[in-house]
């Protein structure tokens, strides 16, 4: 069993380097590496695996002997952004993120605007100026600050 295994991955090995080296001695043709990042996507699988055939026994030549198209197709093929490299959001997604945080955003502030003013309770009776006056009087008859003398407040002290 393991011997048989052994010959029939030596011959797959075989059958590879030699259609590798047949496809490595020939150019690939214009046409199918003509506009490969707008055409990669919509390629049968089997189209797809020949190209990267061809252009992997191509790039174990020389490179000088690579014509300039076919360095692009395998630039495209090794980074281009298709598959696990494809673009999370395309070209006018940006714009409506942006526009979705703004519109988020300003509900968020009119929602707290709207519970402070209409549902949230009035402002305490401490922070009007009367409470303050008297406060400081009572404070002033007793006498309350020890380090300076709380009857040495003044009314221009108070904040309106």
């Amino acid at each position: 069993m393991l011997r048989s295994q052994r010959l029939i991955n030596t011959s797959i090995r075989r059958l590879q380097s030699t259609s590798l080296k047949q496809y490595a001695e020939v150019p690939i043709t214009v046409g199918a590496i003509k506009d490969i990042s707008t055409r990669w996507e919509r390629m049968p699988t089997a189209e797809q695996s020949l190209i990267l055939a061809k252009l992997k026994a191509r790039q174990t030549q020389p490179w000088t002997e690579m014509t300039p198209l076919e360095k692009k197709a395998a630039y495209y093929v090794s980074y281009g952004a298709w598959g696990p490299r494809k673009p999370e959001y395309a070209e006018g997604d940006v714009g409506k993120v942006v526009l979705g945080f703004l519109g988020m955003f300003s509900l968020g502030c009119a929602v707290f605007y709207s519970f402070t003013t209409y549902v949230a309770n009035p402002k305490p009776a401490s922070n009007s100026i009367e409470w303050q006056v008297a406060s400081d009087e009572y404070l002033k008859s007793k006498n309350a600050n020890p380090w300076g003398g709380y009857s040495q407040v003044n009314q221009t002290g108070l904040t309106k």
